[in-house]
């Protein structure tokens, strides 16, 4: 069994996935099942979730939809590459006006929990929720948007590089390898 620090550092952003392996509607839920347990402030818990599995779904949710920003050239995966599986992260309204960290707790519990499965995973807000939530029929006056999880079985390679202290912004290889800068402990430290 890997260590949770080996799990963290392989759970990146996916965003090209095997669209020729579908997600059940079951993974989806199961990966759902496990928020139910994760910190919520004041124990609150007004996050609600939408899972999209059915293909036809799949496709009027991936149309509303950018993946990497940082990424000029490229705006979305192909054919073939789309996600298999998405789940919504909302607020109801009538529970909490806003949130305290929870859809943050759970986004990641979820990310996690689909890359100890072999998932891969991609928390997007750059979504136009309200056409999402109208073609999946949910109700924009009772749930406010928090963000989507893009999920599938991943086609990506990405790697984890040392930060320069500075730069932080990921780019692509001919291949299509992601390269991911990040920090040192020194960097973030500020002890003395």
């Amino acid at each position: 069994m890997e260590s949770f620090k080996e799990l963290v550092k392989k759970n990146r952003s996916i965003r090209r996935f095997d669209e020729s392996r579908p997600l059940s509607e079951e993974t989806l839920k199961e990966l759902v099942d496990c928020t139910r347990f994760v910190a919520s402030g004041n124990n609150k818990q007004p996050l609600r979730f939408r899972t999209v599995s059915d293909k036809k779904e799949c496709e009027n949710v991936f149309d509303t939809l950018s993946f990497a920003a940082l990424y000029k050239d490229w705006n979305r995966p192909e054919k073939g590459e789309h996600p298999t599986g998405y789940i919504f992260i909302l607020r109801d309204k009538s529970l909490a006006k806003s949130l305290h960290h929870d859809d943050g707790i759970a986004a990641q519990t979820l990310t996690l929990y689909a890359t100890s499965m072999g998932l891969g995973a991609c928390i997007l807000q750059n979504c136009q929720y309200t056409h999402a939530f109208e073609a999946l029929g949910i109700d924009k006056e009772k749930y406010a948007f928090s963000c989507v999880i893009a999920l599938g079985y991943p086609v990506e390679k990405v790697v984890l590089e040392d930060s320069d202290g500075e730069t932080t912004r990921y780019w692509k290889t001919a291949d299509q390898t992601q390269h991911v800068p990040k920090h040192s402990l020194e960097t973030l430290l500020i002890n003395k």
